[in-house]
């Protein structure tokens, strides 16, 4: 599952999703004057750009603070904890008898 998070709040050397469509390693702030007005001041910088299928992507590595990003959060202790609890539930059943008692 992923959420959204502000570009203030990334962190160094960190993977986050860009845009829907991108993923990339947070390099950190750096600033850059180009002749393009919108991508003119502080922007942020990545590395090893990647599509979501994995693909190397042909983009520039540096995003404005505009983009949106999204920070991975994973399910592995919900599920874990889901699983033992069924587990735990099927034994003390058959153990009392009761076919409806949960834990």
């Amino acid at each position: 599952m992923f959420r959204k998070i502000d570009h203030d709040k990334l962190k160094y050397n960190q993977t986050y999703k860009i845009n829907n469509g991108y993923k990339g390693i947070y390099k950190g702030i750096v600033w850059m004057s180009l002749v393009n007005p919108y991508r003119d001041g502080w922007n942020l910088e990545f590395e090893y750009i990647r599509t979501l299928e994995n693909e190397p992507a042909i983009t520039p590595y540096y995003f404005t603070p505009r983009n949106s990003f999204y920070e991975f959060i994973s399910q592995k202790e919900y599920i874990q904890r889901t699983m033992e609890q069924r587990a735990l539930d099927i034994i003390l059943r058959r153990l009392i008898g009761d076919e409806t008692f949960t834990w």
